[in-house]
């Protein structure tokens, strides 16, 4: 009986033991509850600010010091950026163990609802109600056992649509009519699909732009948070590159800057916050009280121009300012802590109406300046006109050359004998002068442009290959030979007589011709030097005189033609030729 009860027990614990082994386990027949996906967040920082409790338990943020205690430190793009708007770079994914993640909820505490979205970065710009304010970002992401059950889920087949979204259970299908309802207007205000347009019928995952109309067991139960403490910033203004006068290398320093009463400035905005927020410039001349200064919008102005000018040693300060009202810190021209640029500005009066423009930076003695306005001396006064050194550049702006030649009737413009000089990029501004009823004349020895508007040309060629124009030769008058001029100085540098377009000009006049060659000459026949002639601007209106003189006059140390013909010449264009 013993022996039997045990061989019983061992069966039936064998049995027991059997059966625990085999049968008590999960049954992998039985389906796995979804998991919920996680999301995860976060922020493209330039800088990170600290809240730091202070001994009073106030608390305060630092930026930028890894030394402080670290309370919960918040990372952003521009910290402490903006009273008015915030731009935040923010990115952020998700993992699901189930399955994929497929969209996103997001919201700012600002917002009533949730938007969904299936991008999976972003560029926010967030609204600043204080000097400090805080905000919060909050994400969570979507798997795909959410559902999307749209009646008939279509789109536009035209690329116009923007990915605009119709439930296409109208009348008609695949076609857009009255009955059909929009599911998602998509970024472009307004609806783009016109009635009768095209549909297409959304397939598998086309879907997935659209929000799902079920969510539940498919979000993420915790979203992941960001919090911002976010300061405003002050904008930033300065001068526009260049748009100041500057010394080049080759330039001798001039302590003072002149113009005529008109004088342009052009600057540029910076701001962390966007330049969307700053609303106001302001300028002020000669001074900075409280009552100085003038207000410009922001956004309509990038530069401005100020015209009738006192003359004499004059200021401008500049600042601008955000939405906030946080301006920005003062710049001014001149500045005399600015070494490239000049100590001083200075207004000039208009003097008659006469204007002799120098364009001969080289002529740094300014030898040809002095002998042209001994030769106007004689012809008009002493004081009776104005004069323009033009110096290596042209003002900035070419509302400022316009100007400066509009001041005056006439324009006597002469280059340089070699080396630099600036008339070619101030061709628009002599062409809209002439044919404004302004008479010019200028003086291009070299004549490196043969392209003028001003100046129509056909053809223009050396007429000195070798370099020399030898003293004795004469310029023949083409108005009367008691304007005849003889060289008086051996030119030495290559000339280019011209041939106008007479076709374009209206009374065109030669003025001076080289006489016949002799054997030490090299051109041919009597090669045109100066002419002028004036073009038909409308059915009852004329432009005024356009002149052209390719001989130099003088060469920056000495006259190269015989002074008392100059003399005759000048004053018969400008009181005879000029007041027709």
């Amino acid at each position: 009986m013993i022996t039997l009860r045990k061989t019983s027990l061992a069966i039936l614990l064998g049995i027991a033991l059997w059966s625990c082994s085999l049968w008590e386990y999960a049954d992998p027949s039985d389906p796995l509850t979804n998991a919920a996906p996680e999301t995860y967040l976060t922020v493209v920082a330039n800088d990170t600010l600290f809240p730091v409790e202070s001994a009073d338990s106030s608390w305060y943020y630092i930026i930028g010091l890894d030394s402080i205690p670290i309370q919960g430190p918040d990372t952003l793009t521009d910290a402490f950026a903006t009273i008015s708007t915030s731009r935040q770079v923010l990115n952020w994914w998700g993992e699901d163990s189930d399955g994929e993640v497929i969209g996103y909820l997001y919201k700012w505490n600002s917002d009533a609802d949730w938007t969904y979205t299936t991008r999976e970065s972003g560029i926010f710009y967030v609204p600043i109600r204080t000097v400090l304010d805080v905000f919060w970002f909050d994400i969570k992401a979507i798997d795909n056992s959410a559902r999307w059950d749209y009646d008939r889920p279509a789109t536009a087949v035209s690329d116009s649509a923007d990915f605009e979204y119709i439930s296409d259970i109208g009348d008609t299908i695949n076609v857009l009519d009255a009955a059909d309802v929009f599911l998602d207007e998509g970024a472009l205000p307004g609806i783009q699909t016109p009635l009768g347009a095209p549909l297409r019928p959304l397939q598998d995952n086309e879907l997935f732009y659209l929000p799902p109309t079920e969510t539940e067991g498919a979000v993420d139960l915790s979203s992941a948070k960001l919090v911002f403490p976010i300061r405003n910033s002050s904008p930033e203004i300065s001068f526009r590159y260049q748009s100041n006068p500057t010394y080049v290398a080759q330039e001798v320093r001039n302590d003072t800057a002149y113009t005529f009463p008109t004088r342009t400035f052009v600057w540029d905005l910076y701001d962390l916050d966007g330049l969307e927020t700053v609303t106001n410039i302001y300028y002020a001349l000669d001074d900075t009280c409280d009552t100085c200064w003038n207000t410009l919008d922001a956004a309509a102005y990038t530069s401005y121009t100020l015209t009738g000018l006192k003359p004499g040693f004059r200021t401008i300060y500049l600042k601008t300012s955000d939405i906030a009202g946080a301006e920005s810190k003062i710049i001014q021209y001149p500045d005399t802590s600015n070494t490239d640029e000049p100590d001083f500005w200075k207004v000039m009066p208009v003097v008659g109406n006469l204007l002799l423009v120098d364009d001969y930076p080289l002529d740094s003695q300014n030898n040809s300046n002095r002998w042209y306005k001994s030769v106007l001396d004689s012809v008009v006064g002493s004081g009776n006109y104005s004069t323009w050194e033009i110096g290596y550049r042209l003002p900035f702006s070419t509302v400022d050359i316009s100007a400066n030649l509009k001041y005056f009737d006439h324009v006597i413009w002469y280059t340089a004998y070699n080396g630099i000089e600036t008339y070619r990029e101030a061709e628009s501004n002599i062409n809209s002068f002439v044919l404004g009823g302004g008479n010019l004349f200028m003086i291009a020895s070299e004549l490196k442009d043969t392209t003028f508007t001003w100046f129509p040309l056909t053809d223009t060629y050396v007429v000195n290959p070798n370099g020399r124009l030898w003293p004795g030769r004469i310029l023949e008058s083409g108005i009367s030979a008691e304007y005849d001029v003889a060289v008086a100085k051996m030119i030495a540098i290559r000339l280019r007589a011209f041939e106008p377009d007479s076709a374009l000009f209206v009374n065109y006049q030669e003025l001076y011709h080289l006489q016949d060659p002799t054997a030490q000459d090299q051109w041919v026949g009597n090669p045109v030097m100066a002419g002028m002639g004036r073009f038909q601007v409308s059915a009852t209106r004329l432009s005024g005189l356009a002149g052209l003189m390719t001989i130099t006059l003088h060469d920056g140390y000495d006259s190269t033609l015989e002074e008392t013909g100059i003399i005759n010449f000048f004053d018969y264009l400008i009181n005879e030729a000029f007041v027709q």
